[in-house]
């Protein structure tokens, strides 16, 4: 099981985050291939920060990545937060690359939201995060998620 430890002076403050490669889903990309359309893969990549958040069932990404990637929704949940009741929000489905070990999670659904504000573009939810081992050290400052 490939695993990347991260060490964060600030962990407690900033929390788990990491550097990923952010693409249109694999399942979207082949259907474009499937209709004969040019698909440039590499035009269609974002470099994002993102939060693991253990408190959140879904992940996210920041409104301006789905428009970046001209993303095109592909359903929609109904979810709660702190800050709202139970509301309507679109989804769309991405690739994640994780940049330390170059790992690749496929077809991940995600919801849009405002997240830049908190200086980061995405939440890892526990829909990724059951496919995952995260051991959270906060005495020593580092954290370890094997894929």
């Amino acid at each position: 099981m490939p695993c990347v430890s991260y060490q964060r002076p600030n962990l407690w403050r900033e929390g788990p985050t990491i550097s990923v490669i952010v693409r249109p889903s694999t399942a979207f990309l082949d259907s474009l291939k499937e209709q004969g359309k040019d698909v440039d893969v590499e035009g269609k990549i974002i470099r994002a920060q993102m939060l693991v958040d253990t408190g959140a069932s879904g992940s996210a990404v920041d409104s301006s990545l789905i428009h970046e990637l001209a993303l095109r929704p592909t359903g929609a949940i109904s979810i709660a937060t702190p800050s709202h009741e139970n509301h309507e929000v679109l989804t769309y489905d991405i690739d994640l690359i994780i940049e330390q070990n170059n790992f690749t999670i496929q077809n991940i659904q995600v919801f849009a939201t405002a997240l830049n504000n908190q200086g980061i573009q995405g939440l890892i939810g526990r829909d990724v995060l059951q496919h995952m081992l995260l051991v959270y050290n906060g005495y020593s400052g580092n954290f370890t998620l094997a894929v």
